[in-house]
């Protein structure tokens, strides 16, 4: 699996917060909106610190986010374009891939990814994300 740097939502960002939406700490520009027919792009998500809480009650949804516009650093408006369920924190452990999918059609112009926390604050855990073309599949047994 090849990853392209300027691909990255984040690289080892810790998601350990209070209850809501963590967002990525790379937005990726598409330097305009759909620019239709080309190689689909799979959203990758790596978990490389385990998720954790004080009573093991939180849970994670992540989500492909898309806007026309920024502010600040964040997307202005967003809308979510595809998401996972929300993922118990016993299902979030080092090495995980989180499955999410190809890029829809009618993305915009930015893209973010958003870690939505919920049940209780997250003390530890931290991810690696992007797009590649394909993800690796061929893992060691």
């Amino acid at each position: 699996m090849f990853m392209d740097k300027e691909l990255m939502f984040a690289e080892e960002q810790s998601i350990a917060a209070t209850v809501g939406d963590v967002l990525s700490e790379n937005v990726i520009d598409l330097g305009g909106p759909d620019k239709g027919d080309g190689e689909p792009l799979e959203v990758y998500v790596q978990i490389d610190t385990s998720v954790d809480s004080a009573a093991d009650g939180a849970s994670v949804q992540f989500k492909l986010q898309t806007a026309d516009a920024l502010s600040g650093d964040n997307l202005d408006s967003p809308t979510d374009m595809i998401m996972t369920a929300a993922l118990a924190e016993a299902d979030l452990t080092a090495g995980t891939l989180v499955h999410l999918g190809r890029v829809p059609g009618g993305a915009k112009r930015y893209l973010q990814l958003c870690a939505t926390l919920s049940g209780e604050e997250v003390t530890a855990g931290a991810i690696t994300a992007g797009l590649v073309r394909s993800k690796q599949t061929n893992f060691a047994q």
